[in-house]
């Protein structure tokens, strides 16, 4: 994922995706290029087990939530759900200044203001899928380090009825540059 500082900036979209009946608190979560080919983390060496991106790199973050629906029911599934906030919390590796990828003093980023992309309904069991986008990017304001990101996603949601907030969370490890200062 990483491009060179001669290279223009690159832009990403974080996916997050969870089933509203889930019981667990994990979301999934994968990264996409513009071109909406899956990203791998780097494989081997000093930021293995890292997403890694470049200085001015821009990620956008798209929610999508399935209902199960009902396979003996066709039509519509009453399940509508609502973003509250979703933060990003870095914890930099030592030796880094930023505190944060996308802010040098601040360890925690959070993203209010929420775009709806579509709702479709599976009119064979009534399966629906929303989807929601961030309406601003992150940008990656570091040259270079590694963090220990944290994310949480805070949704009300109504399924069958039952009005509920739900926290969810997800764990990327990131870096940029060449992971640590120069």
């Amino acid at each position: 994922m990483t491009v060179s500082n001669s290279q223009k900036p690159q832009n990403y979209v974080l996916e997050l995706c969870f089933a509203a009946e889930q019981v667990t608190e994990s979301l999934q979560f994968c990264f996409y290029d513009e071109k909406g080919n899956r990203c791998e983390q780097v494989g081997d060496g000093p930021l293995a087990s890292t997403f890694n991106f470049s200085e001015n790199d821009e990620i956008k973050i798209k929610v999508m939530a399935t209902s199960g629906g009902n396979p003996n029911k066709r039509g519509n599934s009453d399940f509508s759900m609502k973003i509250n906030d979703c933060s990003l919390v870095s914890i930099p590796e030592l030796g880094v200044e930023d505190i944060s990828m996308f802010d040098p003093i601040n360890a925690v980023t959070s993203i209010a203001n929420w775009i709806p992309l579509k709702s479709t309904t599976n009119p064979e069991n009534g399966r629906v899928t929303i989807e929601m986008e961030s309406k601003k990017s992150l940008v990656v304001k570091a040259q270079n380090g590694q963090w220990k990101v944290s994310g949480y996603l805070s949704i009300n949601q109504t399924l069958n009825g039952k009005t509920e907030n739900k926290l969810y969370y997800f764990d990327p490890e990131s870096s940029a540059g060449f992971g640590w200062p120069q």
